[in-house]
C-alpha cells in the first residue's frame, strides 16, 4: 500500500502534539540561552533590523554561523519581540519535530514499539539542552525528516529537506548526511539521484560564495576527538547509573538491523558524521543512538511477546495491554536516566552569572558611548548593545591565546569584561592588559563566588595602530600608539607592541626617534624594552610585549611638523636590525617611519 495515500489517523495526531509539547514544556521552563555564539546571531538580527546588514560586529569577529536562522530572527528583532524566548521556542519545536521524524521513520520501518520509544527518548534527550536557542535542532530535525521521506519514498520531500538543511548549516557533518541518505536513495531506486545531488552542489557552491564575501562562515575543519566522547559519556554516566542499560539496547538495535544494507551504509555514514566533530555531529550520533535503543527494546518486547503468545491463547486486546506493559517496562530505566539527566543539567544553569551579565550589560550601555568596543562574551556584548569582540574566556591552545592577543593590541577595546576563571587570569596579567586597563567595576554574588566578573576600562587617549612589521626576521611590530601633535616641553610617550617570532639570544635596545624636515635628530630615547623589566632574551615566540618609550622635547623646540621612528640594535657594537615592513620592503637606515608629529609652541 502507498503510504503516502494513507490519511492521518487521530493517534498519530495525538502522538505528536505530545512529541511536540514535551521539548516546548522543557524549553520554557529552562528558561535562557546558554551558547554563547547565538548571541553573535541575535547581534546580527538586531543589525540587520537597523538596516546594518547581514552582519555582527565587522571586522571583529567572523560572520555568523547560520546566515538563514539570522534571516529567520529578523522579523521578531523588528517587531521588538524578545529573541532569547523566542528563539527558545522556535528551537523547541526543532527538537519536537526531531522526535516527530523519528516515530514516523519507526512506523515506516514496521516497528511501532521502537518509533514510540525512540521518540520518547529523544523527547527528553539532554542533548538538545546546550543548542537551545539555536539552529541546531532544526538542522537536525530537517536530517531525521528527510530519512523517515526516504523511508515513505517521498523522495522530492527529502530532497527539499536536505537543501533546507544544508542552507540552514553547511557543515562537515550535514554535507556527510546529505550524501549519506542520497546513497541510500540509490540503493533503494537503482538509480543515481543527478537532479539532488546537483541541488546540493548548488548550495554548496553559494554557501562557499557567501564565506568569500564574509557573509558565512567557512567549513569547520574535522575534530575526531575521542576523549571528547569518552568524556560524554562519562558525565552521563555519572549523573545515572541506568545509562549503562543504553549500550545493551544500542546492540540489540545494531543486531536487529543486520540484514538491511541501507542500515549499514548508515552506519558508515553515522561514523564519517561523528568524524567532523561538531555540535551537530554530537547530536546526530546522539539521537542515532537513541532510536538504536529504542529498536533493540523493540526486539526483546516482540521476542517476550512472541513466547508469550505461543503458550497463551488469551484475546488480542489482552496481548496489547500486555506489549504496552512490556514496553512500559523495557523504556522505564532508559526514561529515567534522561530524565535524571535533565534534572542535572536544570540545576547547573548559570543563572547567577547571566544575572551579572545582564547587570554588566546594563551599567555599559549607561555609562558608555554608543561607539565603544568591549571585549566580553557575546551575550554581554548583545545586552550592552555595543560592538563587541566576543570571548567567553575560552582558549584552546597557547597559539590561539596568543593570536587572540596581538589582535587585542591592534584593536584595543574600550572596556573589558573578564570572568573568574585560569584564561581571563592569563589574559589579565599579559603585560599588555596590565599596562592598558584599570578596573572600573565588579559585579559578583554572595551565593557563588566563582561567577563575579569585572569591567576594564583602557586608560590611554591613543588607541594602537597596525604596523606589520619586522626586525631582523626575529622580532615583529604588532602595533603603536602615540599621539600626533603636542606642545614644546612635553613628552611623547610612544607605546609599542612587539612580538618575538622565535627564541631570541640577545638582549636588544630599542631606539625612538624623532626627526625634523632635513632629517635631523631633536629628541630621542633609547633603552631595553620596559626599562629592562622585560629584556628580549626573554621573550618567548608568540607573546605580545608592550613597551613605553618617553620622548622629551625641549621647550625651545620650533614649531613644525616632524617625523617619528623606531629601530632595534645590538649592545654594545650598535648594530642595527634590517627592518622591513608589512609588503616585505626593506626599509633605509634599518628604521620604520610610525607617524608625522605635529608640533606647537
Amino acid at each position: 500500500m502507498d503510504a503516502r495515500k494513507n490519511p492521518i489517523s487521530p493517534k498519530t495526531i495525538l502522538v505528536s502534539l505530545l512529541l511536540l509539547a514535551v521539548p516546548l514544556t522543557i524549553g520554557l521552563a529552562w528558561g535562557i540561552v546558554t551558547d554563547d555564539g547565538t548571541y553573535v546571531t541575535f547581534r546580527c538580527a538586531h543589525n540587520l533590523a537597523a538596516g546594518c546588514g547581514l552582519a555582527y560586529d565587522p571586522p571583529l569577529s567572523n560572520p555568523p554561523k547560520s546566515p538563514l536562522y539570522v534571516l529567520v530572527l529578523w522579523l521578531p528583532a523588528t517587531l521588538g519581540i524578545r529573541l532569547s524566548q523566542f528563539s527558545l521556542v522556535v528551537s523547541a519545536f526543532g527538537w519536537g519535530t526531531t522526535a516527530m521524524a523519528i516515530h514516523s521513520l519507526g512506523q515506516g520501518m514496521d516497528k511501532p514499539i521502537a518509533a514510540i520509544v525512540s521518540a520518547v527518548l529523544v523527547a527528553l534527550s539532554p542533548a538538545f539542552i546546550l543548542p537551545l536557542g539555536t539552529e541546531i535542532p532544526w538542522v537536525v530535525a530537517l536530517a531525521w525528516v528527510a530519512l523517515a521521506l526516504s523511508a515513505s519514498e517521498r523522495w522530492r520531500l527529502q530532497t527539499g529537506a536536505l537543501v533546507l538543511m544544508l542552507c540552514l548549516r553547511l557543515e562537515i557533518s550535514t554535507l556527510a548526511t546529505a550524501a549519506l541518505l542520497l546513497g541510500i536513495r540509490w540503493i533503494k531506486r537503482h538509480r543515481f539521484p543527478l537532479k539532488p545531488n546537483l541541488a546540493i552542489a548548488i548550495v554548496a557552491i553559494a554557501w562557499l560564495g557567501s564565506t568569500a564575501l564574509g557573509l558565512a562562515p567557512p567549513l569547520s575543519p574535522p575534530d575526531l576527538n575521542s576523549a571528547r566522547w569518552l568524556d560524554a559519556a562519562e558525565r552521563l554516566l555519572g549523573e545515572s547509573d541506568l545509562y549503562w542499560l543504553f549500550p545493551l539496547t544500542i546492540g540489540l538495535g545494531l543486531f536487529s538491523l543486520r540484514a538491511s544494507k541501507g542500515a549499514w551504509a548508515g552506519l558508515l555514514g553515522a561514523a564519517l558524521v561523528a568524524w567532523s566533530g561538531d555540535a551537530i555531529a554530537e547530536a546526530l550520533i546522539a539521537t542515532l543512538g537513541l532510536l538504536l535503543a529504542g529498536l533493540g527494546i523493540d526486539a526483546i518486547s516482540r521476542e517476550i511477546l512472541k513466547q508469550i503468545k505461543t503458550h497463551d491463547a488469551r484475546t488480542p486486546m489482552y496481548h496489547l495491554a500486555l506489549s504496552i506493559s512490556v514496553m512500559a517496562i523495557l523504556v522505564s530505566p532508559l526514561a529515567i536516566a534522561q530524565a535524571t539527566s535533565l534534572l542535572h543539567h536544570y540545576r547547573a544553569r548559570p543563572t547567577i552569572r547571566q544575572a551579572l551579565e545582564r547587570q554588566a550589560g546594563a551599567w555599559l550601555r549607561a555609562h558608555s558611548e554608543p561607539t565603544v568596543t568591549i571585549l566580553s562574551s557575546a551575550r554581554v556584548g548583545f545586552l550592552a548593545a555595543r560592538r563587541t569582540l566576543p570571548w567567553d574566556g575560552d582558549a584552546s591552545d597557547a597559539a590561539e591565546f596568543a593570536a587572540l592577543v596581538e589582535t587585542l593590541a591592534k584593536n584595543s577595546p574600550d572596556y573589558c569584561v573578564s570572568y573568574r576563571d585560569l584564561h581571563w587570569d592569563r589574559m589579565i596579567h599579559t603585560g599588555w592588559f596590565q599596562d592598558d586597563y584599570t578596573t572600573v567595576l565588579t559585579f559578583s554574588s554572595p551565593h557563588d563566588t566563582t561567577s563575579s566578573l569585572t569591567i576594564w576600562h583602557y586608560v590611554h587617549a591613543e588607541k594602537p595602530q597596525p604596523v606589520e612589521a619586522t626586525f631582523g626576521d626575529r622580532i615583529h611590530l604588532v602595533s603603536f600608539a602615540a599621539t600626533d601633535g603636542l606642545t614644546s616641553g612635553q613628552t611623547l610617550d610612544v607605546r609599542l607592541y612587539w612580538k618575538a617570532l622565535q627564541p631570541l639570544e640577545e638582549d636588544y635596545i630599542v631606539f625612538v626617534h624623532l626627526l625634523d624636515a632635513n632629517g635631523q635628530l631633536v629628541a630621542s630615547h633609547d633603552g631595553p624594552p620596559r626599562e629592562r623589566e622585560s629584556p628580549t632574551g626573554t621573550w618567548l615566540p608568540g607573546d605580545v610585549v608592550p613597551d613605553v618609550h618617553h620622548v622629551a622635547l625641549k621647550p625651545d623646540i620650533s614649531a613644525g611638523t616632524y617625523q617619528l621612528w623606531v629601530g632595534i640594535y645590538t649592545w654594545p657594537d650598535i648594530e642595527r636590525l634590517p627592518v622591513r615592513d608589512r609588503e616585505g620592503m626593506e626599509q633605509i637606515n634599518q628604521t620604520l617611519f610610525l607617524r608625522a608629529v605635529e608640533v606647537k609652541r
